[in-house]
């Protein structure tokens, strides 16, 4: 599975495409805040994760992420330097 970036400018934020996952509905990344929205399958709350890795971000953008799952596991869930909002 390839990942697709649509460069859709709203507030910096941009929406990746062509999620197949079974527990993420929607992400929004914002490279120049390191920051991520993410919205979870069955659960209508998003959550704004902050001081996201750039690395991380970059290969979400330039690399294939084979599963967006398992890229926000690790990278924001099981990251103790990212910050996690309710929104």
């Amino acid at each position: 599975m390839s990942t697709i970036v649509h460069l859709t400018n709203t507030n910096m934020f941009l929406s990746v495409a062509n999620i197949k996952s079974s527990s993420v509905e929607s992400l929004t990344i914002n490279p120049a805040a390191n920051q991520a929205v993410v919205r979870y399958i069955g659960n209508d709350q998003p959550y704004l994760y902050g001081n996201v890795d750039f690395a991380a971000i970059y290969d979400m953008l330039y690399k294939n992420v084979e599963s967006i799952g398992r890229w926000v596991n690790t990278n924001l869930k099981q990251n103790d330097a990212v910050t996690c909002y309710t929104v």
